[in-house]
Protein backbone atom coordinates (compact mmCIF):
# COMPACT_ATOMS: atom_id res chain seq x y z
CA UNK A 1 0.00 0.00 0.00
CA UNK A 2 1.16 3.82 -1.03
CA UNK A 3 0.47 6.87 1.23
CA UNK A 4 1.71 9.91 1.75
CA UNK A 5 2.97 11.58 4.82
CA UNK A 6 3.68 15.08 4.59
CA UNK A 7 5.38 15.37 0.91
CA UNK A 8 6.60 12.02 1.44
CA UNK A 9 5.53 8.71 -0.20
CA UNK A 10 5.78 5.90 1.95
CA UNK A 11 5.39 2.23 0.60
CA UNK A 12 4.09 0.02 3.15
CA UNK A 13 4.74 -3.59 2.98
CA UNK A 14 2.18 -5.90 5.80
CA UNK A 15 0.16 -8.84 5.70
CA UNK A 16 -3.18 -9.64 3.52
CA UNK A 17 -5.06 -9.35 7.23
CA UNK A 18 -2.96 -6.03 8.32
CA UNK A 19 -3.91 -4.10 4.97
CA UNK A 20 -7.33 -3.83 6.32
CA UNK A 21 -6.50 -2.12 9.83
CA UNK A 22 -4.01 0.12 7.75
CA UNK A 23 -6.27 1.28 5.40
CA UNK A 24 -8.66 2.29 8.47
CA UNK A 25 -5.88 4.20 10.57
CA UNK A 26 -4.00 5.72 7.72
CA UNK A 27 -7.54 6.36 5.15
CA UNK A 28 -6.58 9.84 4.19
CA UNK A 29 -3.06 9.37 3.45
CA UNK A 30 -3.53 6.36 1.34
CA UNK A 31 -2.68 7.03 -2.45
CA UNK A 32 -4.69 5.39 -5.50
CA UNK A 33 -1.44 5.29 -7.34
CA UNK A 34 2.42 6.65 -6.65
CA UNK A 35 2.80 10.03 -7.28
CA UNK A 36 5.97 10.61 -10.46
CA UNK A 37 6.71 14.25 -8.49
CA UNK A 38 7.33 12.90 -4.97
CA UNK A 39 11.24 13.17 -4.62
CA UNK A 40 11.09 12.30 -1.00
CA UNK A 41 10.01 8.55 -0.78
CA UNK A 42 10.31 5.80 1.73
CA UNK A 43 9.45 1.87 2.54
CA UNK A 44 8.39 0.57 5.69
CA UNK A 45 7.56 -3.34 6.76
CA UNK A 46 5.42 -4.15 8.99
CA UNK A 47 6.06 -7.54 10.89
CA UNK A 48 4.09 -9.98 13.49
CA UNK A 49 5.42 -13.61 13.98
CA UNK A 50 2.15 -14.49 15.19
CA UNK A 51 -1.31 -15.49 13.90
CA UNK A 52 -2.62 -11.67 15.41
CA UNK A 53 -0.83 -9.69 12.59
CA UNK A 54 0.73 -6.47 13.77
CA UNK A 55 -2.01 -4.19 14.00
CA UNK A 56 -4.27 -6.67 15.27
CA UNK A 57 -1.78 -7.05 18.19
CA UNK A 58 -1.21 -3.29 18.20
CA UNK A 59 -4.96 -2.57 19.17
CA UNK A 60 -5.50 -5.54 21.56
CA UNK A 61 -2.63 -4.54 24.02
CA UNK A 62 -1.58 -8.33 23.85
CA UNK A 63 1.94 -8.11 24.23
CA UNK A 64 3.40 -9.90 21.77
CA UNK A 65 6.35 -9.43 20.20
CA UNK A 66 6.19 -6.91 16.95
CA UNK A 67 8.68 -5.15 14.62
CA UNK A 68 8.82 -2.57 11.76
CA UNK A 69 11.92 -1.57 9.34
CA UNK A 70 12.08 1.90 7.66
CA UNK A 71 14.13 2.40 4.45
CA UNK A 72 15.23 5.58 3.24
CA UNK A 73 18.00 5.93 0.58
CA UNK A 74 19.39 2.72 1.15
CA UNK A 75 19.54 3.32 5.40
CA UNK A 76 17.41 0.95 7.17
CA UNK A 77 15.57 1.93 10.73
CA UNK A 78 14.75 -1.38 12.71
CA UNK A 79 12.55 -1.60 15.32
CA UNK A 80 11.30 -4.15 17.94
CA UNK A 81 8.79 -4.15 20.58
CA UNK A 82 5.93 -5.45 22.43
CA UNK A 83 4.09 -2.47 24.05
CA UNK A 84 2.67 0.66 22.45
CA UNK A 85 5.17 2.53 24.50
CA UNK A 86 6.69 6.57 23.82
CA UNK A 87 8.44 5.10 20.95
CA UNK A 88 7.94 6.48 17.64
CA UNK A 89 5.44 4.40 15.58
CA UNK A 90 6.11 3.09 11.96
CA UNK A 91 3.52 5.78 10.25
CA UNK A 92 4.61 8.47 9.55
CA UNK A 93 8.18 7.06 9.89
CA UNK A 94 9.16 9.62 12.46
CA UNK A 95 12.17 6.69 13.74
CA UNK A 96 14.09 7.34 10.50
CA UNK A 97 16.28 10.36 11.03
CA UNK A 98 16.44 11.03 7.57
CA UNK A 99 12.30 11.76 7.55
CA UNK A 100 12.08 13.02 11.24
CA UNK A 101 14.47 16.12 10.41
CA UNK A 102 12.32 17.66 8.27
CA UNK A 103 9.53 18.08 10.90
CA UNK A 104 8.68 19.22 14.41
CA UNK A 105 6.43 17.12 16.09
CA UNK A 106 3.93 18.22 19.52
CA UNK A 107 1.24 16.02 20.96
CA UNK A 108 -2.33 18.56 20.67
CA UNK A 109 -5.08 18.80 18.95
CA UNK A 110 -5.01 21.14 15.97
CA UNK A 111 -8.16 22.86 14.24
CA UNK A 112 -8.64 25.53 11.51
CA UNK A 113 -10.78 28.18 10.86
CA UNK A 114 -10.48 30.84 7.78
CA UNK A 115 -7.40 29.64 7.42
CA UNK A 116 -5.85 30.37 10.69
CA UNK A 117 -4.60 27.09 12.59
CA UNK A 118 -4.66 26.68 16.21
CA UNK A 119 -2.93 24.04 18.29
CA UNK A 120 -4.89 22.44 21.35
CA UNK A 121 -2.40 21.21 23.94
CA UNK A 122 -2.68 19.66 27.44
CA UNK A 123 -2.25 17.05 29.36
CA UNK A 124 -3.43 13.22 28.71
CA UNK A 125 -7.36 13.28 29.46
CA UNK A 126 -7.73 16.93 29.95
CA UNK A 127 -10.34 17.14 27.06
CA UNK A 128 -8.31 18.23 24.05
CA UNK A 129 -10.08 15.51 21.38
CA UNK A 130 -13.80 16.51 22.70
CA UNK A 131 -13.04 20.30 22.77
CA UNK A 132 -11.62 20.02 19.17
CA UNK A 133 -14.49 17.64 18.08
CA UNK A 134 -16.91 20.29 19.72
CA UNK A 135 -15.27 23.39 18.00
CA UNK A 136 -15.33 21.34 14.39
CA UNK A 137 -18.85 20.29 14.90
CA UNK A 138 -20.73 23.02 16.58
CA UNK A 139 -18.83 26.48 15.66
CA UNK A 140 -17.88 26.13 12.28
CA UNK A 141 -14.07 24.96 12.44
CA UNK A 142 -12.44 21.96 10.63
CA UNK A 143 -9.98 19.55 11.97
CA UNK A 144 -6.39 19.14 11.05
CA UNK A 145 -4.97 16.84 13.16
CA UNK A 146 -6.28 14.99 16.37
CA UNK A 147 -3.45 14.79 18.06
CA UNK A 148 -0.30 15.94 16.31
CA UNK A 149 0.82 19.38 15.72
CA UNK A 150 3.70 18.53 12.71
CA UNK A 151 5.28 21.14 12.23
CA UNK A 152 7.23 21.30 8.75
CA UNK A 153 10.89 22.10 10.04
CA UNK A 154 11.61 24.12 6.78
CA UNK A 155 8.66 26.64 6.64
CA UNK A 156 7.05 26.46 10.03
CA UNK A 157 3.52 25.70 8.32
CA UNK A 158 1.14 22.75 9.81
CA UNK A 159 0.60 19.50 7.93
CA UNK A 160 -3.10 17.90 8.47
CA UNK A 161 -2.46 14.18 10.01
CA UNK A 162 -5.67 12.26 9.40
CA UNK A 163 -5.63 9.81 12.46
CA UNK A 164 -8.57 7.93 14.11
CA UNK A 165 -9.92 9.71 16.73
CA UNK A 166 -10.62 8.43 20.05
CA UNK A 167 -13.75 8.79 22.26
CA UNK A 168 -14.14 7.55 25.77
CA UNK A 169 -16.15 8.49 28.49
CA UNK A 170 -18.83 10.51 27.97
CA UNK A 171 -18.04 11.07 25.16
CA UNK A 172 -18.04 7.82 23.67
CA UNK A 173 -21.34 6.78 25.98
CA UNK A 174 -22.68 9.84 24.07
CA UNK A 175 -21.57 8.82 20.25
CA UNK A 176 -22.91 4.71 21.09
CA UNK A 177 -26.39 6.53 22.26
CA UNK A 178 -26.70 8.19 18.98
CA UNK A 179 -27.95 6.96 15.69
CA UNK A 180 -24.78 7.21 13.96
CA UNK A 181 -23.46 4.52 15.83
CA UNK A 182 -25.15 2.26 13.84
CA UNK A 183 -23.40 2.79 10.39
CA UNK A 184 -19.75 4.24 11.45
CA UNK A 185 -16.81 1.96 11.12
CA UNK A 186 -14.33 2.04 14.32
CA UNK A 187 -12.24 -0.33 16.14
CA UNK A 188 -11.98 -0.10 19.76
CA UNK A 189 -9.37 -0.68 22.69
CA UNK A 190 -8.78 -0.30 26.65
CA UNK A 191 -6.96 1.92 28.39
CA UNK A 192 -5.89 1.21 31.78
CA UNK A 193 -7.11 4.86 32.83
CA UNK A 194 -10.18 5.82 31.03
CA UNK A 195 -11.61 1.86 29.63
CA UNK A 196 -12.77 1.37 26.53
CA UNK A 197 -11.82 3.62 23.75
CA UNK A 198 -13.77 4.22 20.04
CA UNK A 199 -11.40 4.84 17.24
CA UNK A 200 -13.50 6.67 14.71
CA UNK A 201 -12.21 8.10 11.23
CA UNK A 202 -12.90 11.98 11.88
CA UNK A 203 -13.64 12.31 8.52
CA UNK A 204 -16.95 10.51 9.59
CA UNK A 205 -17.64 13.41 12.18
CA UNK A 206 -16.77 16.45 11.18
CA UNK A 207 -15.28 18.48 8.25
CA UNK A 208 -11.47 17.95 7.99
CA UNK A 209 -8.57 18.90 6.31
CA UNK A 210 -5.82 17.60 3.95
CA UNK A 211 -2.31 18.52 2.39
CA UNK A 212 -0.23 21.23 3.98
CA UNK A 213 -2.03 24.34 5.28
CA UNK A 214 -1.03 27.72 6.87
CA UNK A 215 1.25 28.63 9.61
CA UNK A 216 0.13 28.24 13.41
CA UNK A 217 -1.29 31.58 14.59
CA UNK A 218 -3.40 30.11 18.34
CA UNK A 219 -1.89 28.50 20.92
CA UNK A 220 -4.23 26.85 23.59
CA UNK A 221 -3.26 25.13 26.88
CA UNK A 222 -6.30 23.42 28.80
CA UNK A 223 -4.83 23.37 32.52
CA UNK A 224 -6.52 21.22 34.82
CA UNK A 225 -4.58 24.20 37.75
CA UNK A 226 -6.23 27.03 35.52
CA UNK A 227 -9.31 28.55 36.79
CA UNK A 228 -9.58 31.19 34.30
CA UNK A 229 -8.91 32.31 31.31
CA UNK A 230 -6.00 33.82 30.48
CA UNK A 231 -3.03 34.58 28.23
CA UNK A 232 0.46 34.08 29.44
CA UNK A 233 4.08 34.08 27.25
CA UNK A 234 4.69 30.80 25.86
CA UNK A 235 8.55 31.02 26.77
CA UNK A 236 7.15 30.91 30.35
CA UNK A 237 5.76 27.43 29.81
CA UNK A 238 9.35 26.35 29.33
CA UNK A 239 9.84 24.50 25.82
CA UNK A 240 7.42 21.40 24.76
CA UNK A 241 7.91 18.27 24.60
CA UNK A 242 8.60 17.48 20.83
CA UNK A 243 9.91 14.87 18.64
CA UNK A 244 12.44 14.16 17.50
CA UNK A 245 13.61 14.85 21.36
CA UNK A 246 16.03 18.06 21.90
CA UNK A 247 14.29 20.29 19.36
CA UNK A 248 11.89 22.18 22.20
CA UNK A 249 14.01 24.95 21.49
CA UNK A 250 13.75 25.03 17.41
CA UNK A 251 9.59 24.34 18.18
CA UNK A 252 9.52 27.58 20.44
CA UNK A 253 10.65 29.58 17.59
CA UNK A 254 7.77 28.41 15.53
CA UNK A 255 4.89 28.96 17.90
CA UNK A 256 2.90 31.67 18.52
CA UNK A 257 4.32 34.01 21.49
CA UNK A 258 1.56 33.84 23.38
CA UNK A 259 -0.48 31.13 25.05
CA UNK A 260 -4.16 31.10 26.29
CA UNK A 261 -4.96 28.91 29.20
CA UNK A 262 -8.41 27.34 29.57
CA UNK A 263 -9.56 25.58 32.74
CA UNK A 264 -9.74 22.35 31.70
CA UNK A 265 -11.42 20.59 34.85
CA UNK A 266 -14.37 22.05 37.25
CA UNK A 267 -17.97 23.31 35.77
CA UNK A 268 -16.35 24.09 32.26
CA UNK A 269 -17.65 21.11 29.73
CA UNK A 270 -15.85 21.10 26.60
CA UNK A 271 -18.43 22.66 24.53
CA UNK A 272 -18.19 25.85 27.16
CA UNK A 273 -14.09 25.38 26.78
CA UNK A 274 -14.52 24.59 22.88
CA UNK A 275 -16.70 28.64 22.92
CA UNK A 276 -14.38 30.56 25.06
CA UNK A 277 -11.02 29.23 22.84
CA UNK A 278 -13.40 30.37 19.34
CA UNK A 279 -14.45 33.81 21.02
CA UNK A 280 -10.63 34.38 22.05
CA UNK A 281 -9.50 34.47 18.01
CA UNK A 282 -12.70 36.20 17.45
CA UNK A 283 -13.34 33.86 13.88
Amino acid sequence: MVLGFFGWEITATCSQADSKHLEFLYRPHVMQQPSIHADDKASVELRAEHEAGFFRSVLAKDGREKSFSVRIAGETVRRTFRGWSGSAAPLPPLVHPKFAQNFVVLNAAVVEKGGRCVAIFGPNYSGKTSVALHMCTELGWSLVSDHLLVLDARSARVWSYGSPVGLRGRAREDFEASSANETIERREVISEVTGRVLLLRPEQLCTTTDGLRGSLEGLVLLSPECRDIRTVPTADLGGPPCFPPGRSAEALTMLPAHTILVPAAGERTPGQAAHAISASFDI
